[in-house]
């Protein structure tokens, strides 16, 4: 559709739409399977788990006329009750593309689980504990746990956008500028949910953007440290690892070479913070997530073509790397 070679009622792009939206629309039962894996229960029980919300019988009724109230009006938890159980609402909501609905469904099943294997008998455990697992916690899910889960997750996102919203600027550069430290301690996967919630709210992600010019700028310093070795004959390891940080892997580049040189790794972090500025200056949002490195800026194109904020994320990523390139060459120490 960018181009125009394509538009929406093209097969082509039809196909490859709903091949590419599937992932996103079951991610539900992607994360079923994984949390179940965690959590230490069957993972056959967390897909079965993440179906049950994405059913298109309950999105069917969601998405019809027959709306009995709706609790919490004008606010953001506003929710349409169109069912009840003996009285009690059940509140259906779209789970497809959402995170922490199925994260606490699945840990609510293997905490139910232990329990019915103390209680029922060993002779029907089998099915007994899988069924008996499966239909509370399903029950417990659409009445309480589902609906309380979104609306958290309807709060952390407007949350995390306000933060953003007093200063996209500022948070462009601490985010981009600490974010090879939250890669070392593991912890970087903590704001992942935080992305996928803002895509299943608003449609795209303006957080997580901020930090793909850290690939870039690790490049830029290790190619600065290829650059004042160049006599020394280190270019290999240099060169390679500078190649997976353009794919936007840094790994091999922060404990090869960044990191144990010290300055190249601040190098790095500073470029960082320019490339997350310079994104939330121009307003940057990515669209489709799942991609790192060069692989990234097709994120950037919003549904109506390019933007101003494409165009930042072209800048953003070439001052990251500019950036840290030049000060590992000024600054360079030999220290190994």
């Amino acid at each position: 559709m960018v181009t125009g070679v394509l538009d929406n009622s093209n097969g082509i792009y039809i196909l490859l739409q709903g091949i590419g939206n599937t992932f996103f629309y079951f991610f539900p039962v992607v994360l079923g399977y994984t949390t179940a894996k965690k959590t230490g229960i069957n993972p056959l029980m967390g897909i079965i788990i993440g179906c049950c919300l994405v059913n298109p019988a309950f999105l069917n009724i969601i998405n019809g006329d027959n709306v009995l109230y709706t609790i919490f009006s004008e606010t953001i938890f506003e929710t349409d009750v169109f069912m009840t159980v003996f009285g009690i609402p059940v509140l259906l909501m779209d789970y497809s593309q959402t995170v922490i609905p199925v994260i606490a469904a699945v840990f609510l099943a293997s905490y139910l689980e232990k329990k019915f294997r103390k209680i029922v008998p060993e002779v029907l455990r089998s099915f007994g504990v899988p069924l008996l697992t499966l239909l509370v916690t399903m029950v417990l899910t659409f009445i309480v746990v589902g609906p309380i889960m979104t609306w958290v997750s309807y709060a952390i996102g407007y949350l995390v956008k306000g933060v953003y919203d007093l200063s996209p600027i500022l948070c462009g550069l601490v985010l981009g500028g600490t974010w090879q430290i939250l890669v070392m301690f593991g912890v970087h996967w903590s704001l992942t949910p935080i992305g996928y919630n803002n895509f299943s709210l608003f449609g795209y992600d303006p957080i997580m953007c901020l930090m793909y010019g850290t690939p870039f700028a690790t490049a830029g310093s290790v190619l600065g440290v290829m650059y004042r070795e160049r006599h020394e004959g280190n270019q290999s390891l240099s060169l390679s690892t500078a190649l997976t940080c353009f794919v936007g892997i840094t790994e091999p580049a922060l404990y090869g070479v960044t990191i144990p040189r010290k300055r190249p790794f601040i190098a790095g972090l500073i470029g960082g913070g320019i490339g997350g500025a310079i994104m939330g200056f121009f307003g940057s949002r990515i669209y489709t997530p799942l991609a790192g490195g060069i692989f990234a800026l097709p994120n950037f194109i919003a549904p109506e073509g390019i933007t101003i904020g494409f165009i930042g994320a072209v800048i953003a990523i070439t001052a990251a790397f500019a950036s840290s390139f030049l000060i590992t060459v000024l600054t360079y120490k030999k220290e190994m």
